[in-house]
């Protein structure tokens, strides 16, 4: 593992223009208000509450949040997410680099790169080529270094980057993958501009992140959270890369996180790909959403509205009833939810959790405790409140003994569904 130490920005800040075209038109859309950071704790520590607000550039329509949180706060040793827990996501990753080989054919010692790689998962697909991680978790970058050639412990830079021995930073990547993080970057025009340093003239980069009509469509106000910077439409991205000289040539949809689009995209003068029709039908779709006009999300504002104030009245009269209820998985997104709709642990009991590293932990915004699925089976709680909704087929079929044994299932988004 190579460790470096970047300079990042340590102060929280409200922005005055756009992320990505610089404009200082910024129009609000809605805000949940100040909350607590997600993290998960031992003991009582102080922490500290930070406004979620959303806006809306009227130049590019990029759709972001007014303030920027330090990494530093948000990518602690204590970060939770691990891609290798869920067998889902497990096979999204692997999806994600079979589509990749398709589209670009590798030799033995051609250069991967995946920034963001976590513990390694989707590195770990590959069986050929030289393999390169950037991962600014500690524990996560020393967990993928079985899965890869080189894991750096730091955010990708092209500083970074130099950082590899003289004869990897010699090459250019051939393959770059971004997996649900692009939109955490404050800085999207740097980040693009080190890519072009590293990315092969007929090389491709993938970026794969939650898609904003997804958002929109499914009411998940969840995934407006403070490490989400941005919500990017094909339009918004569109914009950023012509900036960079590059452009999508296919895209796909995806049900992961709740609705996720897969950007492909190229140089240019690279003609090595032909355009796929998905971009144009995509392109056609976004259009009639109206994704441009205020309307749009102000409707979406309201819609979330009237959700936490059904959920925040089911839940409490659950509980007056006198019912058992916990969650099921401590999530990062779900921090958003149980904070808007004003949970805390005296309705809700506790947080069921696959994570061993977060097994007698709080969450640290609510002082929830978090157990172990075998624990939670043996309290037999009434309800159980599913944070990571989006993966609903596969929690129904885990937990098919809960359910059938009388216990119940909440789904609170798209809409409030109780199984």
């Amino acid at each position: 593992m190579i460790t470096v130490k970047s300079k990042i920005k340590k102060s929280f800040k409200k922005i005055f223009e756009c992320r990505v075209c610089y404009s200082k038109e910024l129009v609000f859309i809605l805000s949940l208000g100040n909350q607590y950071l997600s993290d998960f704790v031992k003991g009582n520590p102080k922490i500290k509450k930070y406004p979620l607000e959303l806006v809306i550039c009227k130049k590019c329509s990029l759709v972001q949040l007014a303030h920027t949180t330090p990494p530093a706060y948000l990518y602690t040793e204590r970060y939770g997410y691990r891609s290798g827990i869920n067998d889902t996501m497990k096979k999204e990753l692997a999806e994600i680099v079979k589509k990749a080989l398709k589209k670009k054919f590798l030799k033995k010692d051609d250069l991967v790169v995946d920034v963001g790689s976590n513990d390694g998962t989707l590195l770990s697909n590959y069986k050929k080529g030289v393999t390169v991680g950037f991962e600014p978790v500690k524990k996560f970058a020393k967990a993928s270094e079985k899965f890869c050639s080189y894991s750096i412990n730091d955010y990708f830079s092209y500083s970074a980057f130099q950082k590899l021995p003289k004869s990897i930073r010699e090459k250019k990547a051939k393959i770059v993958t971004a997996i649900s993080m692009f939109y955490d970057i404050d800085s999207p025009n740097n980040f693009l501009k080190d890519i072009t340093r590293i990315l092969d003239k007929n090389g491709i980069l993938i970026i794969q992140q939650n898609y904003l009509p997804g958002m929109l469509l499914q009411n998940a106000f969840d995934n407006i959270l403070h490490e989400h910077l941005e919500y990017y439409s094909l339009a918004s991205i569109e914009y950023l890369l012509a900036m960079h000289n590059m452009y999508v040539f296919d895209v796909e949809e995806t049900p992961i996180n709740g609705g996720s689009f897969r950007t492909y995209i190229r140089f240019k003068d690279n003609n090595k790909n032909k355009v796929s029709s998905r971009v144009k039908k995509m392109k056609e779709k976004e259009k009639k959403l109206m994704l441009s006009s205020l309307k749009t999300y102000r409707d979406f504002a309201s819609r979330v509205d009237k959700i936490i104030s059904q959920l925040h009245d089911f839940i409490y009269q659950k509980a007056k009833e006198g019912n058992k209820i916990y969650l099921y998985g401590a999530s990062t997104r779900g921090n958003t939810l149980i904070q808007s709709c004003k949970f805390n642990n005296k309705v809700i009991f506790a947080a069921v959790e696959r994570n061993p590293e977060k097994w007698g932990k709080k969450i640290a915004s609510v002082r929830i405790p978090i157990i172990t699925e075998e624990k939670a089976r043996q309290d037999k709680p009434d309800y159980m409140l599913v944070l990571p909704w989006f993966f609903k087929k596969e929690f129904l079929k885990r937990e098919k003994e809960y359910l059938k044994k009388g216990g119940h299932f909440i789904f609170p988004l798209p809409k409030i569904t109780v199984v």
